[in-house]
């Protein structure tokens, strides 16, 4: 299952093993700052079972009682550690060292950078649980994905849509850095809106377009625009001026971004583009 930390809703749960990926300060409406985000991840970690154990991204600050496993993108020190991700054939693949062996090779049923990093967390507790590396092989391959997460919408020799859920600057970044990778010559252009809460209404849309990937690293939040002001090309545009410019773009990698309700635009941006 997938603890929230949005409410602190993970607090109630009793696991008996957890993945964590990340403690970057989120929902700082909800914990005030920083540092009460960070407490409110310790004390779920605390709330692992004595003969349990966590996986969890190398370098969390987060101190743990039980069995750790680590796990990374390109790191000679995690337990596990993602290397050589490449786009081969129409498959994202990539390789994974774990411990001293090396499993070469992998596809991953849904692209991405952020995916293939989760996809190591996921090895990681399936060794734990006692599943063989044929079983989890498969099951990397076939898995579908969920909603929102990489989806793809429209893919033709004219136009490629894909829309995502990220929402936080970290995931963003990801996010982008993965279709970068796998459409290194194609134009892109998304559209983001930011998300100061889930009931935000599509209101204002933030128009993005050639090399996104670098643009994320430091927005501060809720700040739609400043992160217009860093991107290379902009506007700021309601839902429907966003639907009306994005459905006319033509040979390149057209992204929605964003938790609110930008996916209110999705089904007629897809009708339009097909």
């Amino acid at each position: 299952m997938e603890a929230d930390e949005f409410d602190r809703s993970f607090l109630a749960l009793s696991p008996f093993a957890s993945i964590i990926t990340s403690v970057d300060p989120d929902h700082l409406d909800i914990y005030g700052d920083a540092d009460y985000f960070k407490e409110g991840f310790q004390r779920y970690a605390d709330l692992i079972h004595s003969d349990g154990f966590l996986v969890m991204k190398e370098g969390l600050p987060l101190k743990s009682k039980v069995r750790t496993i680590t796990y990374a993108v390109g790191s000679e020190t995690a337990d596990i550690s993602v290397e050589e991700m490449r786009f081969d054939h129409g498959f994202f693949v990539f390789d994974v060292r774990v411990g001293t062996d090396y499993w070469l090779g992998l596809q991953l049923g849904i692209p991405g950078i952020h995916n293939a990093e989760n996809a190591a967390a996921c090895i990681a507790m399936c060794l734990e649980l006692g599943l063989d590396e044929g079983i989890i092989r498969e099951s990397i391959k076939t898995f579908k994905g969920v909603k929102r997460r990489f989806e793809y919408h429209v893919r033709n020799e004219h136009v490629v849509y894909i829309d995502d859920y990220a929402h936080h600057p970290t995931e963003i970044h990801s996010f982008l850095s993965s279709v970068r990778l796998m459409y290194p010559d194609k134009h892109i252009v998304g559209a983001f809106q930011p998300h100061p809460s889930a009931s935000t209404t599509v209101n204002l849309l933030v128009v993005l377009s050639t090399k996104l990937e670098s643009k994320f690293d430091a927005m501060p939040p809720r700040k739609a625009e400043h992160l217009s002001s860093e991107a290379s090309k902009k506007q700021l545009l309601t839902a429907q001026e966003a639907l009306a410019y994005l459905s006319n773009q033509k040979d390149c990698v057209i992204l929605t971004i964003g938790a609110g309700d930008i996916d209110r635009i999705v089904e007629p941006l897809t009708k339009a583009l097909s």
